[in-house]
């Protein structure tokens, strides 16, 4: 990103979060980053496409500071408490800009940013239900998972809702411990009563798709799944060649004829990282679907 856009994007941020959207020119933003308005124009069509830009930069910023503090703790549990105690303290420093775009029901939203808002959301759910199945076990987890996932983001929106609004809770890490507590005490509870998961269900339909939930389709949440996990080996220096192969594992699988010989080498790649073990096992079976059907 070039330092002038940069500049761009945190003072739109700044102004927006002070006046709204509509209420701020494009002067104002140029003039605000020591720019002409001209010059505006050069990195940016419009307030809108300024806006999509904020919330990539915005949304980027957050996942690499997760990403980043995840690196240097071993215990599943105790990292995923760690990245949602990181994401509530992101949030909060950003307060204003979210508060925001949450009362200014008149943002020109075009196309474009509604997207990219779906496609963070189906993100968001799969990093909490990758990161479940990494804490429990696919075997114990995998009936509950997508029930456990809603309910974790339920809470989290109470969480930040809370925070915005009220400016509580003071203790992020209290917080984060305690949702991950709730979320075992559920676990526990469905096995206990034998009770059927309710949202599993729903989730074929395209309402429950446009809440946040991973695609209907299992070759598009498999290959959501890869991308998630591409993303987060991205930021760790030493899993470079994990990231590589899932990119072109992903690549492959999203062709409409997947190449075989490329598939099972990546796959033959990933087999010395013993939590891809699940991956590996998807990749089989849903390329063996669709060579089935194909034929």
């Amino acid at each position: 990103m070039k330092e002038k856009e940069k500049w761009l994007i945190e003072a739109g941020m700044k102004l927006f979060a002070r006046k709204g959207v509509l209420a701020t020119s494009i002067q104002e933003i140029a003039t605000e980053s020591g720019i002409s308005k001209g010059a505006f124009y050069l990195y940016f069509d419009s307030k809108e496409d300024l806006l999509l830009a904020i919330f990539r930069y915005y949304y980027d910023l957050i996942n690499t500071k997760v990403n980043e503090v995840g690196q240097h703790i071993e215990d599943p549990k105790e990292r995923f408490i760690r990245q949602l105690q990181v994401q509530l303290e992101e949030i909060e420093k950003h307060k204003e800009f979210i508060v925001m775009h949450a009362r200014e029901h008149a943002i020109p939203f075009n196309q474009d940013i509604a997207q990219f808002v779906f496609t963070m959301r189906d993100e968001m759910f799969s990093f909490f239900r990758n990161h479940l199945i990494r804490i429990y076990g696919e075997e114990r987890v995998q009936a509950y998972v997508t029930d456990l996932t809603l309910l974790l983001q339920g809470m989290m929106q109470v969480f930040c809702e809370m925070m915005l609004l009220h400016n509580k809770p003071s203790d992020l890490a209290e917080s984060a411990a305690y949702m991950i507590q709730r979320v075992e005490h559920l676990l526990e509870g469905f096995e206990r009563s034998g009770d059927k998961p309710i949202f599993e269900s729903y989730c074929n339909h395209s309402m429950c798709l446009s809440y946040a939930t991973a695609p209907a389709d299992p070759k598009q949440q498999l290959l959501q799944e890869i991308h998630t996990l591409a993303k987060e080996a991205a930021h760790t220096a030493e899993d470079e060649h994990l990231r590589i192969t899932l990119d072109v594992l992903s690549e492959e699988l999203s062709a409409n004829e997947p190449r075989l010989p490329i598939v099972e080498g990546m796959l033959y790649n990933l087999r010395n990282y013993e939590a891809m073990a699940p991956i590996i096992e998807k990749v089989h079976n849903q390329f063996s679907t669709s060579s089935d059907s194909a034929k």
